[in-house]
């Protein structure tokens, strides 16, 4: 199965913004969206000093989802993968933190628009590994 992976990319100063366009990861039979629409009409809706708010509210439908993808993985993986998997996910999640506090410093929406980056990727990833029941 092919996948193709489309990444719609605004970069301005630090601020990356997840997706003025549409983010999707695409295969044959299943079509993941990576960010909501609900996001691209909070870019529209707020001004920029409110993205925050954007972007901690997509951070937690991402982090939900990636949850979701996280345990259609466990529901399938053999006892020994599925330790793994716990011990790299609870290591990822550390990771995650402290890259996003290094590289926000004390600004709240640069912090929170990495966060939300990192979990796009990492639900992207997980979604792509050999591990994600096909149908």
């Amino acid at each position: 199965m092919n996948n193709k992976i489309i990444y719609a990319f605004i970069i301005s100063g630090f601020i990356f913004y997840p997706l003025l366009a549409h983010a999707l990861l695409m295969s044959e039979d299943y079509q993941l969206e990576l960010v909501s629409n609900k996001l691209n009409q909070c870019y529209h809706d707020k001004m920029r000093s409110d993205y925050y708010e954007c972007y901690n509210d997509e951070l937690q439908v991402q982090e939900k989802e990636l949850n979701s993808i996280y345990q259609e993985i466990g529901g399938l993986a053999a006892s020994e993968k599925l330790q793994k998997l716990k011990q790299v996910q609870d290591e990822w999640i550390k990771f995650r933190e402290m890259n996003c506090e290094f590289m926000a410093g004390n600004d709240r929406t640069q912090k929170a628009s990495c966060l939300l980056n990192m979990t796009i990727h990492r639900k992207a990833e997980l979604y792509n590994s050999p591990y994600f029941p096909r149908k």
